[in-house]
């Protein structure tokens, strides 16, 4: 049986991966594709619950390969599902993956070198160390940081679940955070090469669900043709 493809969908908070990520799945089956969504961080788990008090702040600040461990540990836990999808032939739409940690805790890393070196480092522990499997493709939902920090707002009481409905965690409620991720996502999706495609989502005003999700397609078409 041929092998699936590991497709991730990534962006800064708020830029709408949840939304993308089911609609891809969506979309690949009904082209009678196998398919199977994932979120990150899964919250429900030993260390999903440790992520989401990392998130509520009951940790305080934290060294950013700390932080990392936490986010990578919780991917390592579905390392398994993830793999037995791939090889039963599922093309498997993750929302946030190992680039997530290359963009969130490297943007809290002020030299420009040592973002480098942790980008290098992450990949190390978690596809190396941790044997996560490499994406075949990575899309990123490019908007302004402004613009993400708003629909955040928007999501529904259950997607804040994990933070007691409340409506922003550590890092949504921190703007220049956000800023210093979406530049940092440019820098860390560099690693990648050809395997990482920027998705722009904004264009004088947020495009719709339906033009991201065009764009999308143009891009995983290509990989599963």
């Amino acid at each position: 049986m041929k092998e699936g493809k590991l497709i991730v969908i990534d962006g800064i908070d708020g830029a709408g991966k949840a939304t993308q990520v089911a609609l891809l799945v969506k979309r690949l089956k009904r082209r009678r594709i196998k398919a199977q969504g994932l979120d990150f961080p899964q919250y429900e788990t030993f260390f999903g619950r440790l992520v989401t008090e990392y998130l509520k702040g009951d940790f305080g600040t934290l060294d950013p390969k700390v932080a990392s461990l936490l986010y990578g540990a919780n991917r390592l836990e579905f390392k398994d599902k993830i793999s037995n999808w791939l090889k039963g032939g599922y093309t498997v739409v993750l929302n946030r993956y190992v680039s997530s940690n290359q963009i969130h805790q490297a943007a809290n890393i002020e030299s420009k070198k040592q973002r480098r070196l942790f980008v290098k480092w992450i990949a190390k522990m978690e596809y190396g160390n941790f044997g996560l499997p490499m994406p075949d493709l990575i899309l990123f939902l490019n908007l302004p940081a402004e613009v993400s920090y708003q629909q955040v707002l928007k999501k529904t009481t259950k997607a804040r679940k994990y933070i007691a409905g409340t409506k922003r965690d550590i890092l949504e409620s921190d703007l220049e955070h956000q800023r210093r991720a979406l530049k940092q996502a440019h820098e860390a999706l560099k690693s990648y090469g050809p395997k990482s495609k920027i998705v722009e989502c904004f264009d004088k005003q947020l495009l719709s669900k339906q033009e991201i999700g065009d764009k999308i397609w143009q891009h995983v078409s290509k990989l599963i043709k």
